[in-house]
């Protein structure tokens, strides 16, 4: 397979107006601060277009087994589906605090305006199956949407308790 791969973003007219994070604090692997919004973990920067790079950032970030620093942040396409995947997650975690974030992704920008790339994991596993980890069934991607590096404040039109 040749190194460099093709752009695997969304597409601005694919993407929703609105995502969803959850944020469970202190159990996230993303840092969040309420002045600057989300951040990934990960030191660096990744070349998306590199398959060995991507490989590894999409690879360990679905494996819920790797506690590897990520430079993806996990959102999903709806809100019954990000609330779906809280309710589990509290399930198994009784007490825990956790947050439904409501992002507008039209502001998801970096400091000089330009968007922050954003990929349907889905779809990135359709295209390269071997970035899903076994365990990952592919039908939990359907709806996950990866963000990278960053989200900004200004992008977090609401957070409610769940």
């Amino acid at each position: 397979m040749a190194n460099n791969i093709a752009f695997p973003v969304m597409h601005p007219e694919e993407i929703p107006d609105y995502l969803y994070r959850v944020h469970v604090s202190g159990r996230s692997r993303t840092i969040y601060y309420f002045d600057e919004g989300f951040s990934c973990t990960a030191l660096g920067r990744i070349n998306i277009r590199n398959y060995g790079q991507l490989f590894t950032a999409v690879n360990n970030h679905l494996d819920w087994r790797c506690d590897a620093p990520s430079h993806l942040i996990s959102t999903f396409d709806d809100r019954k589906h990000a609330l779906n995947w809280a309710g589990k997650y509290l399930d198994r975690f009784p007490g825990a605090e956790a947050h439904l974030m409501k992002i507008d992704t039209d502001e998801i920008k970096n400091s000089v305006g330009r968007r922050i790339p954003i990929i349907h994991a889905g779809d990135i596993v359709d295209q390269y199956p071997e970035m899903r980890p076994n365990h990952v069934h592919r039908k939990y991607l359907n709806h996950e949407v990866l963000v990278l590096y960053k989200i900004p404040a200004d992008a977090i039109v609401a957070a409610t308790p769940i």
